[in-house]
């Protein structure tokens, strides 16, 4: 009966020596997962940030490529010699 006792002993300490090491391995995938959600997070906020800042640069490109056409046009328009009065 004693050598029943240690074994059953034996698998208690192994139980909670695994038991342990699984607590330990959760609060770390957890601190690893709350780690990548606020590199997440950070991520997302960094592509807004840029988008609203490509949308910005896009819309002033247009703008200047609209005032480019038109002084383009007013430009042959002056520079036309079939235009010209003689």
């Amino acid at each position: 009966m004693t050598h029943q006792a240690a074994a059953l002993q034996t698998y208690n300490n192994e139980l909670i020596k695994v038991l342990d090491d699984l607590h330990s391995r959760r609060e770390d995938l957890n601190r690893h997962i709350r780690q990548d959600e606020e590199e997440k997070e950070q991520l997302q906020h960094d592509i807004q940030v840029l988008t609203d800042k490509l949308s910005r640069i896009l819309e002033s490109s247009q703008s200047l490529l609209c005032l480019l056409k038109k002084e383009a046009e007013n430009l042959n328009k002056a520079t036309d010699p079939r235009r010209k009065v003689h």
